[in-house]
Parts: structure tokens; C-alpha cells; sequence
């Protein structure tokens, strides 16, 4: 466990602050890391929001990433005239999503200096694998993303 830590959240009041992913008030190189799973889909310009976790976090500092991803999608797929709940639903696999990523989602966060390892299924034996379901051990219903899961780790340049 870390000695510290702060839970921020932008649409739960349980948690230590309430903020914005696009301008976080804490101070250049604060934190030694920084979690944000199934986050980033949910922001408008999610640049900027990689931004400030690279903003925040000290030089060497790791922010640890998921997102859903769409099954072999190469390129992240987003349109901002995709508006409604149900377009989203259907285009992003959520109403609130406003993108669903591809495999350049390591490619983004080279762009908001990091260095990137990405860790999935494959990196593991495969028993363990089976034993914690690191891959779904049937097809998703819907193509729209999928569950073999991604960990992204992030270290600050």
C-alpha cells in the first residue's frame, strides 16, 4: 500500500477530490504514479487529459492505463457528431463513451511523453491466465470491444 495517496473522481462525490482529468489542480511532478482505468473514453479531448497525468507525475513517476479496446481495431475510432446515447451505444459499446480505441492508444501516449510498456493476456502462463481470467474464456456477444484487457504502463519521460 502506499504510504499516501489521493482518490480524485469527476462524477463520484466518494472519493478526495472532485476534478477534471483535463485540468487537475495539483502541482508539476507530485505523484510518483497514477491509475486511471476506464477513464479516458469517457473525456472529451482526452489529450489533454494525458497531458496533465504526465504533467503531475515526477520524471520516472508510472501512470497505469486501461481502456477499452476494440478487438484488433488498429486506429482509435471517434466522431464528435456521434452524439446521442444510442449512437454512442452502438458506435463505442457505451452511452457515455465518446470513443472506442485501437491498438495506436500506446502510440498516444508516446505523443504525451511517456514511454510505454503494454502488458496483456500473453505476458502470463497460461494457467494463470485461466485461474484469474485474463481472457474471456468465451467471445464477446458484441465486436464493438473487447475483454481481452490491456494494462498500459506509462513512466514519465
Amino acid at each position: 500500500m502506499a504510504p499516501q495517496y489521493i482518490r480524485a473522481d469527476w462524477a463520484t462525490q466518494d472519493c478526495d477530490v472532485r476534478q477534471d482529468m483535463t485540468a487537475m489542480a495539483f502541482r508539476d511532478g507530485v505523484f510518483d504514479a497514477l491509475v486511471a482505468c476506464d477513464a479516458l473514453e469517457h473525456i472529451a479531448d482526452d489529450a489533454a487529459a494525458l497531458s496533465e497525468c504526465h504533467r503531475v507525475l515526477r520524471p520516472g513517476g508510472v501512470a497505469i492505463l486501461t481502456v477499452p479496446q476494440g478487438e484488433d481495431r488498429a486506429k482509435t475510432y471517434e466522431d464528435p457528431s456521434i452524439v446521442t446515447k444510442a449512437d454512442r451505444h452502438r458506435h463505442f459499446g457505451q452511452e457515455d463513451h465518446l470513443r472506442l480505441y485501437g491498438l495506436d492508444f500506446g502510440e498516444r501516449l508516446a505523443a504525451s511523453g511517456f514511454d510505454v510498456t503494454c502488458v496483456d493476456a500473453t505476458a502470463f502462463d497460461p494457467a494463470l491466465v485461466a485461474e484469474h481470467v485474463l481472457r474471456p474464456p468465451f467471445p464477446m456477444p458484441s465486436r464493438v470491444y473487447t475483454m481481452n484487457r490491456r494494462i498500459y504502463l506509462a513512466r514519465a519521460r
